[in-house]
């Protein structure tokens, strides 16, 4: 019934919302007393088992982003306070709002929290979850094989922090999530199209991990590499090709910066030609600028570059920087993974290409 809960700050104390599946029937839930009293019931036992804490005594019950039903000492249909000043106004921004009703299996949930950087706490189940975050993090536009392969390895990031007792978020500091209403200002007549094909990716591999040995591995990806991956001291994060990188988008980037500007972010006065010494993988060991040695990825952070595999030219008193790939390019490299889709490829195929010596298996 219930797939998952917020906690919002309301003008006088705080709100529990409960976002119900769409099945729920409110005619069949409310036909007696003694139906309410059941329900009333079931919301405290989902509170209690869920560990949620809650200070407030305000809880409202959600479909589809209606509020349909609020509870204080007993159940009352939001029509019934809608004008009562006890309950405070809260406005809605995380909501179950999908384009197609799709069918949860409520009876085996994996929730999730997650805690937002607008300052709110949501907790909603793992797959509905994912949509959200393979939406943030891998384009919408890519073959659906792709989005299959990068839909196991978010669910594999997930269910590899709440194992390891971290905390998600919606930032880059864990995995980028964003909600539907996000999305649609994204997409905008676009973003039926665009929900249903990642929701496929999402379900059709439902319960889908990456392990290796028996555990979950950490799926680490990255947008474009420069045309290998790089080898790690991690068994299933080795260097393999990836020949499909080549031909994606913005594969070369040229990044231009004035002398006078690299002397002030660097703290030198450049007059030599930096020398560059290159790793088996051809990125950018390190640059001696004036007798300061940088390691590339010193470099590449210091001047925002997209790859520690660049060249260097200087012209009319400006550096030009030429980049190969874009990222750390360790792991599953996305646009290899849209190459390989596109060459025939499943999801199976690529994630076992990137990943060396994996399982792919259902573990929720």
């Amino acid at each position: 019934m219930i797939t998952r809960y917020e906690i919002k700050k309301g003008t006088k104390e705080e709100v529990l919302f409960l976002h119900l599946s769409y099945d729920f029937e409110f005619a069949s839930e409310l036909g007696s007393i003694r139906e309410k009293q059941s329900l009333k019931a079931r919301v405290h036992r989902y509170i209690k088992d869920r560990k949620i804490d809650f200070k407030g005594k305000y809880i409202v019950l959600v479909v589809g982003g209606i509020m349909t039903l609020a509870m204080v000492n007993k159940p009352v249909l939001a029509s019934e306070i809608s004008n009562k000043s006890y309950l405070p106004k809260i406005e809605i921004n995380e909501v179950i709002n999908t384009p197609r009703k799709t069918e949860i299996d409520i009876s085996n949930q994996t929730m999730v929290t997650v805690y937002r950087s607008n300052g709110t706490l949501i907790s909603l189940e793992l797959e509905e979850y994912l949509i959200g975050v393979l939406w943030s993090t891998m384009p919408a536009t890519f073959h659906i094989e792709a989005l299959k392969a990068g839909a196991i390895i978010a669910r594999t990031y997930a269910l590899k922090q709440i194992e390891s007792g971290k905390i998600l978020t919606d930032t880059n500091t864990t995995q980028v999530y964003k909600d539907n209403n996000q999305l649609k200002n994204f997409w905008n007549s676009d973003y039926t199209k665009y929900f249903n094909k990642v929701e496929d990716g999402v379900r059709d591999t439902k319960g889908l991990v990456i392990t290796y040995k028996g555990d979950l591995i950490d799926p680490l990806y990255h947008s474009i590499s420069n045309g290998n991956t790089l080898d790690s001291n991690i068994p299933y994060l080795k260097r393999v090709t990836s020949p499909w990188c080549l031909n994606a988008p913005y594969y070369l980037r040229e990044t231009s910066r004035h002398i006078n500007d690299l002397n002030k972010i660097l703290g030198v006065n450049i007059s030599t030609t930096p020398l560059i010494i290159r790793d088996s993988n051809n990125r950018v060991r390190t640059i001696n600028i004036d007798d300061n040695i940088y390691t590339g990825i010193e470099l590449k952070n210091l001047l925002g570059l997209r790859s520690n595999d660049f060249d260097i030219v200087f012209n009319m008193d400006n550096f030009i920087f030429t980049t190969r790939g874009d990222g750390h390019g360790i792991g599953l490299s996305q646009y290899g993974a849209n190459g390989m889709a596109n060459s025939g490829y499943n999801f199976r195929n690529i994630i076992n290409h990137y990943y060396t010596n994996v399982r792919i298996e259902k573990r929720a």
